[in-house]
Parts: structure tokens; C-alpha cells; sequence
């Protein structure tokens, strides 16, 4: 599994991304965003659609959610944890099926 703390969630993503065959990719992406919606807190949700979807700064995001950027990079690196963890489930399962399909 990827460690979150050394890596961004939009690097791995990428790298998942980059590994899957292009049929699986769309899927993938939605699969993301339903994990986004399904698999995180509310506060997770919110601090990762602002941060990797409106390009805020995690300065920003704190004055903007009320809390501080300490909690704010909490959050951050637990919602990365949270998704890696599912993804890295789910991908190594994707790399199942296509390699089965391929036999």
C-alpha cells in the first residue's frame, strides 16, 4: 500500500490511473468520486472537495471550515488514508479482472 504521509492523493491517484487500461478509466474516476461521497466524513468530504476540486489552500480551507490548519491537515492526510485504503483494495482487484480477461 502507498504511504499517505510521503505522497499527495493526487499522485497516487495518477499513478493508479496511469496503470489501468484506458476501457477501465472512466470508471475509475467515478468510482472515486463515489468513494469521495460514500466513504469520508462530512468534514473529509468537504476538506478534499476544496482542496483537490476548488485549489484552495489549507489556510484558506481552515477560515473557511472554522478551524484551524493543523486540524485542517488532519483531515486531509486521514481522508488520503481513508481513500488509499479503499482504493488500493479495489485496484488490486481491478488488476485481477483485466488480467483474467487477457487469459
Amino acid at each position: 500500500m502507498y504511504n499517505t504521509t510521503t505522497r499527495d492523493c493526487n499522485n497516487i491517484l495518477s499513478s493508479f490511473k496511469k496503470n489501468l487500461p484506458p476501457e477501465y478509466q472512466e470508471k475509475w474516476y467515478q468510482f472515486v468520486n463515489n468513494l469521495i461521497q460514500n466513504a469520508l466524513t462530512t468534514r473529509q468530504r468537504e476538506v478534499i472537495v476544496l482542496y483537490y476540486y476548488e485549489k484552495m489552500k489549507l489556510p484558506d480551507i481552515a477560515q473557511r471550515l472554522g478551524i484551524t490548519v493543523s486540524t485542517v491537515s488532519r483531515t486531509k492526510k486521514r481522508a488520503c488514508q481513508r481513500l488509499m485504503q479503499h482504493l488500493q483494495y479495489y485496484y488490486d482487484r481491478m488488476e485481477i479482472i483485466y488480467e483474467d480477461s487477457y487469459k
